[in-house]
């Protein structure tokens, strides 16, 4: 299996840590740098730095989502497979 393939099985299997992890990543870079001041020192985080900490939430939170998918069917009653 070359490595194609197994990026397009993890994107099967995780689709909840691709999609919110892609969206935090477009908002970090969207929300630019951030400055922090505090009792009279001040510091900021880069554009790049914002965009790689929203990008790693949204993979997180979508580890949450995936987890549930596969978890519970009833919850989630269209993960059943076609009944159609």
């Amino acid at each position: 299996m070359g490595f194609f393939e197994k990026g397009i099985d993890y994107v099967k299997n995780n689709p909840g840590k691709v999609a919110l992890g892609a969206v935090g990543v477009a908002v970090g870079v969207a929300t630019g740098g951030i400055g922090i001041a505090i009792a009279g020192t001040a510091f900021g985080i880069p554009a790049a730095g914002t965009a790689a900490m929203a990008g790693a939430l949204g993979a997180a939170a979508g580890g949450k989502v995936d987890k549930g998918m596969k978890g519970d069917s009833d919850k989630f009653p269209y993960n059943q497979g076609n009944r159609w």
